[in-house]
């Protein structure tokens, strides 16, 4: 797991600034996970903020708030703490923050 479960915030809309498309680069296209690399397309918001869906796969970006962290998951949006991978941003609005 990535993170304890809890509360969830109240929604919030898709703001000017939210990318319609993040991409995930990275990891060497030998080791473990490789494949969640690539361009992943916002599809709505989560928790709110936006997620992001890489097309012809259920793989998902997803904002957890009770970890403040943006998940990446092969099962797609589910109201869970489980993931594939994940980067702790520090309340950012969305995943492209650096």
């Amino acid at each position: 797991s990535c993170g304890a479960l809890g509360g969830i915030p109240g929604p919030r809309m898709v703001e000017p600034d939210d990318p319609l498309v993040v991409n995930v680069v990275g990891r060497h296209k030998e080791r473990e996970n490789q494949d969640l690399q690539g361009e992943y397309h916002m599809i709505g918001m989560v928790h709110g903020r936006p997620a992001y869906r890489k097309p012809g796969t259920r793989t998902v970006i997803r904002y957890w708030p009770v970890a403040d962290r943006w998940l990446i998951d092969r099962e797609g949006v589910q109201e869970s703490d489980v993931c594939n991978a994940y980067a702790e941003q520090g309340g950012a609005r969305h995943p492209a923050v650096e």
